[in-house]
């Protein structure tokens, strides 16, 4: 499609692309001694394989349409699209330029066992006729003995480059006699710029130009060097602000963003590309707009607006509607996905891979015999917390998956693995633990059984941390776990949290708020707050107490899953 067509396709797009093609396609006088450093830096930010193309037409003016012969500058390319991905050398990117300007046959030598290259050669350019209303420009194959033949080649430095690129605008037909028409359409043409096309232009950074310029500040000042009309594009998905803060880059003159494809541009780019595979039949060009609708409809949400994933979607559906096309109808909408329902699926597949395993699975699917074959890495309980069964083995999500549906479970048989305690941060687990320790152990405990010793050479704190047998109570008749938990206040908590932190997890002390984990842990009921009575909201925020609520297998699981052993530090076990 033409800029036309595309800006038809296209409405919200319209003023952006109106608006490249006024920076780039604005004629310049027939002097160029003052001519100005125009460039443009284009941010695609989706669908960048298909709007480059887009770009591309925009830019390149309509064919001519004189009934005269046209002169070599009226045929002549004047957009050069140049993709950075395949540029590894400052000679190779000149040499693309150059060859795509010049519209140079790519052609290989077996003599010298490489492409042939356009060399700066003046003669041997003529125009011939293609078509009955199009024309372009052909090489001859050089001679040995030509004038020109051992031409200096251009792609050794930016200032031969510059060279080359001035024989460009001055080519022309020898003993070709242009009438006035032509002689006149080919001054206009002279004067219309070159736009030089620079897809993935961020890797222009990485490439290094002339010892005293980087190339990209260059490239930018193409049209001042040469004193010709050239005007470079850069096409990038990232903004040019991220990459222009190196010293030594010149930043392009304009800045232009690309918003996101609207999805009745979308549905238009996809009808259009479907009409033009349809053979002018009617009833085939009134099937791709239902079609289209109802691709849309189904995979915006997998894959958006990506038109190349929606594109090879529509190309592979199209040829089953094409076959069916006298047996449908446009408004019969459930007809059409009942045609396209298995295709649909297969694509589906092909862009996400293996489909999702049923619950109901039969006993030695594949799957099965995979997950028996490859074992499984055994991970802390913390990162993959599965379920066990009765036999206490760790069961692989694909292995329940692909299971015979179990009978619905009794009380006895759900273990506590299922708790949702497994699903809180490490700070949350640690915290849970403090208040199961200061609820069950005694105040005075505290010391000896927190207590850290130093390294050999070092005092030691009181305690020493030596656990001492703890004596059988005699005013006492029932064990503090079976009178249940008491009250401690916030402060023994978080002293006690402070002791039991792996060395590994302090530094999450610092960058996790405690409090909303302490929050968290109260909104699940795990501990609980009481507020003696006091005169004042200062004294009762003082006289604040906490009362854990956690059992001891709940306590145990947690304890494991921070390698710590709950026993060790349980005044009473």
């Amino acid at each position: 499609m033409d800029r036309q067509a595309y800006s038809e396709a296209l409405p919200s797009l319209r003023a952006q692309l109106d608006e490249l093609s006024m920076l780039v396609q604005t004629s310049y006088p027939s002097f160029y001694d003052a001519l100005p450093s125009s460039s443009v830096w284009v941010e695609v930010t989706h669908n960048f394989d298909v709007l480059i193309d887009v770009i591309a037409a925009c830019l390149e003016p309509r064919a001519c349409t004189i009934s005269q012969k046209p002169a070599v500058q009226n045929c002549l390319p004047k957009t050069c699209l140049i993709d950075c991905r395949e540029i590894c050398s400052t000679a190779s990117l000149y040499d693309r330029i150059l060859n795509g300007l010049a519209s140079w046959p790519l052609t290989f030598c077996a003599q010298s066992g490489a492409v042939k290259l356009w060399n700066g050669r003046r003669s041997g350019c003529h125009v011939v006729r293609s078509r009955s209303d199009e024309w372009h420009v052909e090489w001859t194959t050089p001679t040995e003995d030509a004038p020109d033949n051992q031409s200096a080649r251009h792609n050794t430095s930016f200032q031969a480059f510059c060279d080359g690129l001035r024989t460009v605008f001055d080519l022309q037909e020898q003993d070709h006699t242009l009438g006035s028409d032509s002689q006149l359409f080919a001054e206009q043409q002279r004067a219309l710029p070159r736009a030089i096309i620079f897809t993935h232009a961020d890797l222009l950074y990485d490439i290094a130009g002339d010892v005293d310029t980087p190339l990209f500040s260059s490239l930018v000042r193409i049209a001042e060097l040469t004193r010709r009309p050239i005007v470079p594009v850069f096409v990038s998905s990232l903004p040019s602000r991220k990459l222009l803060s190196r010293r030594g880059y010149r930043e392009p003159s304009q800045n232009l963003v690309i918003h996101r494809l609207e999805t009745q541009d979308a549905k238009n780019i996809l009808h259009r590309h479907l009409a033009s595979q349809s053979d002018d039949d009617q009833n085939q060009i009134r099937l791709a707009r239902p079609l289209v609708e109802l691709t849309i409809q189904i995979y915006e949400n997998l894959v958006g607006l990506e038109l190349s994933q929606l594109i090879a979607i529509c190309d592979a559906v199209w040829p089953h509607v094409q076959l069916r096309a006298s047996q449908l109808h446009t408004a019969d909408i459930s007809a059409l996905y009942r045609v396209i329902k298995d295709i649909l699926e297969r694509e589906r597949e092909a862009l996400y891979g293996t489909r999702f395993v049923s619950m109901d699975a039969a006993p030695g699917s594949a799957l099965q015999l995979l997950d028996q074959q490859m074992p499984i890495v055994a991970s802390p309980l913390y990162m993959t917390p599965s379920k066990r069964g009765r036999s206490n083995a760790t069961q692989s999500p694909t292995s329940s998956a692909c299971a015979s549906p179990s009978k619905s479970p009794q009380k006895a048989t759900i273990e506590r693995r299922s708790s949702p305690l497994l699903s809180l941060p490490v700070i949350g687990r640690y915290l849970a633990i403090a208040s199961y320790f200061a609820s069950y152990n005694p105040a005075k405990s505290d010391v000896r059984m927190f207590a850290v010793e130093e390294p050999e050479g070092g005092r030691k704190k009181k305690g020493g941390g030596t656990r001492k047998t703890a004596q059988a109570p005699t005013k006492r008749k029932f064990a503090q776990l079976q009178l249940g938990p008491k009250l401690f206040s916030l402060g023994r908590m978080l002293a006690i949290l402070e002791a039991i932190l792996d060395v590994d997890d302090r530094s999450l002390a610092s960058s996790v708020n405690v409090d909303a984990q302490i929050i968290t842990l109260l909104q699940m009921g795990l501990i609980s707050r009481s507020v003696a009575a006091a005169p004042t909201s200062i004294d009762r925020l003082a006289n604040l107490k906490f009362r854990s609520h956690v059992t001891l297998a709940q306590a145990d699981d947690l304890a494991k899953t921070v390698n710590l052993t709950l026993s060790e530090r349980l005044w009473e076990s």
